[in-house]
């Protein structure tokens, strides 16, 4: 199709762009390498073009080649510069820094988390964007100049266990840091901050008098309107995200298209010439960026929205390629970390697939339809939509593999179902703002709140079946689906006859065949096969995950924390499940009940798994877990100690637990076995101190793999030298606590594999 072709400010910006994803991802020998080719080939080049005679060519290689260099510049100082260099070398030290709030990420019982902008550190100027974690409850707001005492933190430790300190890279941080007492912390000004500090207060206090006046619209207006989605539940976001369309989620440019549209269609109304609503529709776009942060996915729009409304002032026809690519050279070039976000490279991504294929889908579709009937016209119409999905869906898949791992299969349906109530919502929210407080907006919010309920519910209906997300884990599944992405472009870059347009699906449709077969042929060979993990989230958490296809079985050997079940999803997600079929809590503990709250909202669970109450605390902790289970729609299974409970696949599991004076923390004795020897012990802290010593002898000496593991009381005999093992058992000591330390290996020593966390694989036999 011939993309490049009469369009060098689109090749330029497209080459720039590239640069800069190399600038991030290749090492700086490579970079170096890549900058003395381009340099030799752009001198190489211009003196055979001007040789030829052909001095616009040349001047058009010369330009792309510098523009090539400086992404690779710009990317490379942003992210490995002297600042970034810096602060990475300062981890672990305390510093005294200078900034200012620029945003309120989130707050908790102990701990609130804001965005700084660095002004200095340890009394030299220092820039760039931090993540400011607070150890206790902050009442600094947006705006305010600070000076504190902080220690610095990778973006690891910032971003959270089981987390990837990619995103905040993407949103521009460089570094976190650490606040641990707020008597260090002085507010030097209360009003410090630019335009961004302003524009962010008034979209806050907008999206507040849209909540109050939709408060059971589930925080969609504000969130579709001024991107503002603090309101939004945990569970919306799931049951959007395992729909396929968490992208509604994210002002792009449907929601730019409807919203300018209304406004275009109103000043036409008016009677305003052509022109004078270019320049109109041109403002109050800036005037919208400004006021949503500048996000990159609604930065593009607008970009995309300007060259449209510049070519109504210039008589000119505007190039929707040419116009992708200058919204994405300048969003790199102003924020050179947004090559780091996936949401640009899938907004980017999406858009240039539709821009580039669906002319040619809807010239197709629209020969076809002129001769049908007006069924099928309706049909076709419908046909294109879900192809529009498809088409966005195979030009985001190497993003969504290598980033997310998997993937909403009912994307495209989702995608044509939810858009139209998405638009209503957007007008509806619109209109609302104005008449916030009275009868009119009362009236058009209860509008919204219905029609917002009807979103939920019908994202939450799509994502619900077990097959609704197909994990890409698989380590062949993101290079075949960049290798369909390259064979997608180079057909749209050559320049192919009318009647070859067609071809262009063909590495598409290729590509797809063989991420199934791989999938497929992989769910056969590990029929009947489960993964288990060993993970040690913190020293006093123990987690058991159980894989096996898309589901997974948490056993939570901790005190209830939310961080220890999170990191045990997140391993999960890493196997391959896209949700846990059981979470079974192995006790009770006053924590769990808040951790529920928020682990049942974030993550698919099928079932609760509870012990039976032993006491009259116990039940009362029990009510509590069952009205947190009721709320999230989980139902709840009682269990006896002792009794085998049958897991997926046919795999047993028995759990015994014992209590010792000195601790009330439970002594923990878990087996699972699954057939023809396969079994697996563990034994918690302190379990041959207990009266479970005896049993936990006999488990160790048919199990292929122990795991002296660190929950319970602490241990305070030496233990292990005694026991028997099976030949070429597997014995795994745990990497936090004591332990290890009291462990007497004897004659196993050469049979630990790990101290630590551990992944083996457990074989399911009928």
């Amino acid at each position: 199709m011939a993309i490049f072709r009469r369009r060098p400010l689109f090749l330029c910006c497209f080459g720039f762009t590239l640069a800069s994803l190399a600038g991030f991802f290749l090492p700086l020998a490579g970079k170096m390498v890549i900058g003395g080719c381009l340099l030799v080939g752009a001198v190489l080049f211009c003196a055979w073009r001007l040789g030829r005679g052909d001095r616009l060519r040349a001047v058009i290689g010369g330009i792309l080649c510098l523009l090539v260099l400086v992404g690779f510049l710009l990317s490379h100082l942003w992210f490995f510069g002297n600042n970034a260099v810096a602060l990475r070398e300062l981890e672990g030290q305390t510093v005294t820094v200078t900034g200012t709030v620029t945003d309120r990420r989130g707050s908790g019982g102990f701990m609130t988390s804001y965005a700084l902008e660095l002004g200095s550190l340890d009394g030299a100027p220092a820039r760039g964007k931090v993540l400011l974690t607070c150890h206790y409850v902050s009442d600094l707001q947006p705006g305010h100049g600070v000076q504190m005492e902080v220690t610095v933190i990778s973006l690891d430790e910032a971003a959270g266990d089981g987390y990837d300190a990619t995103a905040l890279m993407g949103d521009g941080y460089v570094a976190g840091l650490l606040s641990e007492s707020e008597e260090t912390v002085t507010v030097t000004n209360e009003t410090a901050g630019g335009l961004a500090v302003r524009a962010g207060r008034i979209r806050r206090a907008l999206a507040a008098r849209l909540n109050g006046t939709c408060p059971d619209a589930k925080g969609l207006p504000a969130a579709l309107l001024l991107g503002d989605r603090t309101a939004l539940a945990d569970s919306l976001r799931r049951d959007f995200s395992r729909a396929g369309v968490s992208h509604l989620l994210a002002i792009s440019g449907l929601h730019v298209t409807l919203l300018f549209g209304l406004l275009e269609g109103l000043l036409r109304l008016l009677r305003l010439p052509k022109r004078g609503r270019a320049v109109v529709l041109f403002v109050c776009a800036l005037g919208y960026l400004t006021l949503l942060g500048f996000p990159p996915s609604a930065t593009r729009a607008v970009v995309m929205l300007g060259a449209v409304y510049l070519s109504y002032l210039l008589s000119a026809r505007a190039d929707p390629l040419t116009s992708l690519g200058l919204a994405g050279a300048l969003i790199l070039a102003v924020t050179p970390y947004a090559v780091a976000d996936a949401g640009f490279w899938m907004s980017y991504l999406a858009t240039l697939g539709l821009v580039a294929v669906m002319p040619e889908v809807n010239r197709i579709a629209k020969e076809r339809a002129g001769r049908a009937s007006l069924l099928a016209v309706g049909f076709f119409k419908a046909l294109t939509g879900i192809i529009v999905g498809l088409v966005a869906m195979s030009f985001t898949l190497p993003v969504v593999a290598a980033v997310i791992g998997e993937m909403g299969v009912l994307s495209p349906v989702s995608t044509l179902v939810l858009t139209p109530f998405c638009g209503i919502v957007l007008v509806l929210s619109l209109l609302t703002l104005p008449f916030s407080g009275s009868v009119v907006g009362t009236l058009l919010g209860g509008l919204a709140e219905g029609v917002c309920g009807v979103m939920a519910s019908l994202a939450a209906w799509m994502g619900e079946p077990s097959w609704a997300v197909v994990s890409l884990k698989h380590p062949a599944v993101a290079p075949i689906a960049f290798c369909m992405l390259a064979g997608a472009l180079i057909l749209l870059a050559v320049r192919l006859p009318k009647r070859k347009h067609w071809t262009v699906a063909l590495p598409l449709l290729a590509g797809w065949i063989a991420i199934g077969g791989v999938l497929g042929i992989h769910a056969l060979l590990t029929d009947g096969e489960m993964t288990l993990d060993f993970v040690q989230p913190s020293s006093q958490s123990d987690m058991l995950v159980l894989t096996e296809g898309h589901e997974a079985v948490v056993m939570d050997l901790s005190n209830g924390s939310l961080t220890a079940m999170s990191r045990a999803a997140r391993t999960a997600e890493e196997a391959g499940a896209t949700e846990i079929a059981v979470l079974m809590l192995t006790h009770y503990h006053s924590r769990t009940a808040g951790s529920l709250t928020a682990f049942l909202s974030r993550e698919t669970v099928r079932e609760l798994w509870l012990p039976k109450p032993d006491t009259e605390e116990e039940y009362y902790l029990l009510l509590s877990y069952l009205e947190k289970a009721e709320a999230a729609g989980v139902p709840v299974c009682l269990y006896g100690k002792g009794e085998s409970l049958t897991l997926f696949g046919g795999c047993q599991a028995v759990l015994e637990t014992a209590m010792l004076e000195r601790s009330v923390q439970p002594v923990l004795l878990l087996s699972l076995d699954a057939g023809a020897g396969s079994r697996v012990v563990y034994c918690g802290s302190a379990v041959f101190e207990s009266e479970l010593s005896g049993p936990a002898s006999a488990l160790v000496a048919e199990a292929d793999t122990v795991i002296f593991g660190n929950h319970g009381p602490l241990t305070k005999a030496p233990f292990g030298e005694g026991l028997t093992y099976r030949e070429g058992a597997a014995v795994i000591l745990s990497g936090e606590g004591d332990v290890a330390g009291w462990f007497v290996p004897a004659s196993v020593q050469e049979q630990i594999l790990w101290m630590g966390e551990w992944t083996g694989k457990m074989t399911v036999y009928p």
